[in-house]
């Protein structure tokens, strides 16, 4: 009779006796993410695509046909290093930029590293304030929000930042209200995509 016996000669575990066992799925959310850019999970591709210019488009076509009541007031969020590739990319000094955006407007990876691979040991030693967009949609989900008579869910926040992360950190749940069902940023775009346009 033929042994399937391990070759090392020191196992003498017999292979005709395991059975193959099938292995639980892996259950893993987005803020296991150390958005490294390695993958991109189906969950993630939502996510960017929740975050992109179509988005803000489809919520500019929206606004042209819906009710007053059902209308979102759209602020958009233009990040420093943002504005500097518009003006490389325009031939324009930085404030000249900035000016034309103001008038055509009117109006985090380390993190995200830490928390996933040295979890409750570096915590306590990590800053609470919140990244400068996130600061931005709280303010304008509150104090602009309140200036303009409006609830939050009645803005439609857009930021343009210079990496891919911040549609993450966007979609994190600690920038989500409970109470009015929206977020503090509700659209992010790369500047290249805005670029693009």
């Amino acid at each position: 009779q033929f042994s399937h016996q391990c070759p090392c000669k020191f196992c003498t575990k017999d292979f005709r006796t395991l059975r193959a066992q099938k292995l639980e799925k892996a259950k893993i959310t987005l803020n296991d993410c150390l958005a490294c850019s390695g993958c991109i999970t189906s969950a993630e591709s939502v996510l960017i695509t929740q975050q992109s210019h179509e988005e803000l488009c489809k919520m500019l076509t929206f606004n042209k046909t819906a009710a007053p009541d059902e209308r979102k007031l759209v602020v958009v969020s233009v990040s420093p290093q943002s504005r500097a590739s518009l003006a490389a990319r325009c031939k324009m000094g930085v404030l000249e930029t900035a000016k034309k955006l103001t008038a055509f407007f009117k109006s985090l990876g380390w993190i995200c590293y830490a928390e996933k691979t040295h979890g409750s040991f570096i915590i306590p030693y990590i800053s609470t304030t919140k990244s400068p967009q996130q600061v931005m949609g709280s303010l304008i989900k509150g104090h602009f929000a309140e200036q303009q008579h409006l609830t939050p869910n009645q803005i439609y926040h857009v930021t343009v930042m210079p990496c891919y992360d911040k549609k993450l950190e966007a979609s994190r749940p600690d920038f989500f209200n409970q109470e009015y069902q929206t977020r503090d940023v509700d659209c992010v775009i790369t500047t290249g995509k805005q670029s693009q346009r």
